[in-house]
């Protein structure tokens, strides 16, 4: 073989070596988008899901708790649905309290049901006088929807439900309680907001989506982000229309509805720091941030429910 045909073998050896290799991390890219962001068979016990390790401690102790309050949730609801721009129908359990003109619209976190993630509030709204509204976000559940977008069309759909309230009670008075992705969800929405929404609980709220996901690889997997995150960031802009790096650091900077930032100190799924962040840059005049010592995500009610109604007590009574 003379020297030129080695020379160009060696080429045509090293171009398709540097194919192989953007072809598997673009099919590991497609892989992330496709884990993270399509729709799943939605779950109300964590234990099953693959990050179930990555929510913190107590988490068999969690599942119990959610499974006991909603084995204890008694009031009669109706169902009410709204419709998004995507035409997807998004369904929410609706609890009239009497003549309430008040009402918290809870906004459930990944892979479960509003229900399930906010049962265990049901008793302490009720007693404050509010009517309850469950609603499952797009991509879970009973709720229609291809895609899970962390919180950047979710908002869009929790302005939806916003006015359906309001449809439903004239001249009232709201309060969005969200978890993780619904926290974001309410975040996001808050410059956008009606005057009649009081407040703002944001329970496990993450300061943008790109930021959970390079932590989660880091600390999850021991991975390094770089380039299958951004293949799988170019899929969710292309395939679900949404940004990977859509700020709640810039929403909380433009809106002054009061924020309550709850957050598990030994939370391993989006850490504490990022409700340090939200709160240290919400402009809101009347924001506080409860750190729940011993909780992981989306735990802090169940570790610590005295501390966090003493908190809600100061927003939403």
């Amino acid at each position: 073989m003379t020297v030129p045909e080695i020379v160009s073998l060696a080429i045509s050896c090293l171009i398709f070596a540097c194919g192989l290799i953007i072809a598997i991390f673009f099919l590991m890219g497609f892989l992330t988008y496709r884990n993270l962001a399509h729709r799943k068979e939605s779950v109300d016990n964590l234990a099953t899901t693959q990050y179930a390790g990555a929510l913190g401690p107590n988490l068999k102790e969690y599942n119990e708790f959610k499974e006991d309050a909603l084995k204890a949730f008694k009031a009669p609801y109706t169902w009410e649905s709204v419709i998004t721009e995507e035409n997807y129908r998004l369904f929410g359990r609706f609890v009239r309290n009497g003549e309430s003109k008040k009402t918290v619209i809870f906004l459930n976190g990944y892979l479960t049901s509003s229900l399930s993630d906010f049962s265990a509030f049901a008793p302490y709204y009720l007693d404050a006088g509010y009517n309850l509204l469950f609603a499952t976000s797009r991509g879970h559940a009973e709720s229609g929807g291809r895609h899970i977008t962390f919180g950047v069309k979710e908002s869009q759909d929790v302005l939806l439900w916003i006015n359906k309230v309001n449809d439903l009670i004239e001249d009232g008075e709201i309060v969005l309680h969200g978890y993780s992705i619904g926290a974001n969800s309410a975040l996001y929405i808050a410059p956008q907001a009606p005057k009649n929404v009081k407040a703002i609980i944001a329970d496990s709220a993450y300061t943008m989506p790109w930021h959970v996901f390079v932590y989660q690889i880091k600390q999850i997997f021991k991975l390094q982000p770089f380039p299958e995150l951004n293949v799988a960031e170019f899929f969710a802009k292309k395939n679900a229309k949404f940004d990977f790096r859509k700020s709640a650091v810039k929403a909380v900077s433009e809106s002054e509805i009061p924020v309550l930032f709850v957050h598990g100190a030994r939370d391993m799924f989006v850490p504490a720091t990022m409700g340090s962040v939200l709160c240290k840059e919400s402009i809101a005049p009347q924001k506080q941030l409860l750190i729940v010592e011993g909780a992981g995500h989306c735990q802090s009610y169940m570790r610590n429910p005295e501390a966090y109604e003493e908190a809600l007590d100061k927003f939403v009574k």
